[in-house]
């Protein structure tokens, strides 16, 4: 859970049965080479062998035949997830991510981000090259930037010694798993460099601990607190604020925020925005009052992709670029990169987020099907036993819950049987919601099936 100025932020959700394996690091096995897709399968110690592709082995150049052999033992990096039966994609590009630098210890190079000065990337370059040992290389971070030598440098040490231990600790002679890089925390951590971060909160004494050791430039901010999460820090009031549709904004505002698999879209509701002025500067009104909660809820939610807000009309192209400047600028407060795109000619707001994991609500809830109400189970059933006339069945047998028989006394005057030359009987399951077509056929078979189950049936449907 993130905290700033005292507000949650953002939260994040990573469990063993959904969570994520790219980036982490295998000890594999080459099963298969296929020559025509100039791929092969590596055996990484799951139920699916991974899928590694000629330019994703940095061992060489040439075919994969002349990279790879069969029976041979590689170190790989998951670059996407597998899909169903098929394993994830695999890379031999092995790179071990820190807060400001990034090391390569397969990868001969040193390279340092677009957004740092020519004169700083050199100098940087010229440094971390003399920390590094030969085959191994490096990518400095744009967080790097303001940061003092000696920082780097420690950082760089502490991933060099992690990735040392994972390939040189015990039971590392069979294919699996040798580093995992888990969203919680170690993603975060990467996320938001500690001279951002006033305090890391932990419940686990023995998780700070490691944490303290892997991340040495947080080790003054990483604190244990065994009962945090009672001290107005609900987890779960969190996961309801998430799962709501409905959001308060304050001064009598709402959200209404739907997530579909095209698009997200917010609705604004003034009901109870207490402002006085006229329509037209209410309406600018609550849509900036709105603006700062819109920025917080899509953070919050990891809401990404295309978004729309229907913001309420202004009727003015003024107060519209206002709204529009006011929630980019709240947006600016994102490390995940969004694009404000204004208003459609339909008066909709639409905005992009970059989408790096999927909203937290659709792991927090599983989405139900779609059932037909009632009153349209009860005239569907009707159609379904009318479109018997023309057959040759004698007796139809249904059943029905207790609700649809007791909707169906109400809707329909006219008993069903009284349309068609068939017998319709029924009997209440009050384990069904809606009903099934039991049997069809002649009177004697569907009496015989009747009595053979002790049902009580009715025939006055």
């Amino acid at each position: 859970m993130l905290y700033e100025n005292n507000r949650l932020m953002e939260v994040y959700f990573d469990r063993d049965t959904s969570r994520s394996q790219i980036d982490d690091v295998y000890l594999g096995k080459v099963v298969r080479i296929e020559q025509g897709l100039q791929a092969a399968f590596v055996n990484i110690g799951m139920k699916s062998n991974g899928f590694i592709r000629q330019e994703d082995v940095k061992s060489g150049t040439g075919r994969i035949e002349s990279l790879l052999t069969e029976g041979q033992y590689i170190y790989v990096q998951v670059k996407k997830d597998g899909v169903g039966n098929k394993g994830p994609l695999l890379t031999t590009d092995i790179t071990i991510p820190g807060a400001y630098i990034i090391y390569l210890p397969h990868r001969a190079q040193v390279s340092v981000s677009n957004k740092i000065s020519k004169e700083e990337q050199i100098r940087w370059k010229q440094l971390v090259t003399e920390w590094l040992d030969e085959g191994e290389g490096a990518i400095i971070r744009t967080n790097a930037q303001s940061m003092e030598n000696e920082i780097i440098k420690g950082e760089l040490k502490a991933l060099k010694k992690r990735w040392k231990e994972s390939v040189e600790g015990p039971s590392k002679k069979n294919p699996g798993v040798i580093l995992k890089s888990r969203l919680i925390p170690d993603h975060i951590l990467r996320k938001y460099p500690a001279h951002l971060i006033d305090e890391c909160v932990v419940d686990d004494v023995d998780l700070s601990r490691q944490l303290q050791n892997r991340y040495p430039e947080y080790k003054s901010r990483i604190t244990w607190n065994k009962f945090w999460h009672k001290e107005d820090h609900s987890i779960k009031a969190a996961q309801e604020e998430m799962i709501n549709s409905v959001v308060e904004a304050g001064q009598g505002i709402n959200l209404t925020i739907e997530e579909t698999e095209a698009m997200v879209v917010i609705d604004v509701d003034s009901q109870g925005f207490t402002g006085r002025s006229n329509k037209q500067h209410t309406a600018y009104q609550v849509n900036l009052a709105a603006v700062k909660e819109i920025a917080r809820q899509i953070r919050l939610r990891n809401l990404s992709g295309i978004i729309i807000i229907d913001f309420i009309n202004t009727d003015s192209r003024d107060w519209d670029r206002k709204i529009a400047k006011a929630l980019s600028n709240a947006l600016k407060e994102d490390p995940v990169p969004s694009r404000c795109h204004g208003f459609t000619t339909l008066g909709l707001f639409e905005l992009t987020r970059k989408r790096e994991l999927p909203s937290w609500r659709s792991k927090l809830i599983e989405e139900t099907t779609v059932h037909k109400n009632l009153v349209t189970t009860v005239y569907e059933l009707e159609r379904e036993l009318l479109g018997y006339e023309d057959s040759s069945h004698e007796s139809v047998l249904v059943a029905i819950s207790p609700d649809v028989a007791d909707l169906k006394k109400q809707l329909l005057s006219t008993s069903v049987s009284s349309k068609i030359p068939q017998e319709v009987f029924f009997r209440i399951d009050p384990v069904l919601s809606d009903y099934r077509i039991e049997m069809a056929g002649s009177d004697e078979t569907v009496k015989e099936y009747v009595a053979s189950r002790g049902y009580h049936v009715d025939k006055s449907f």
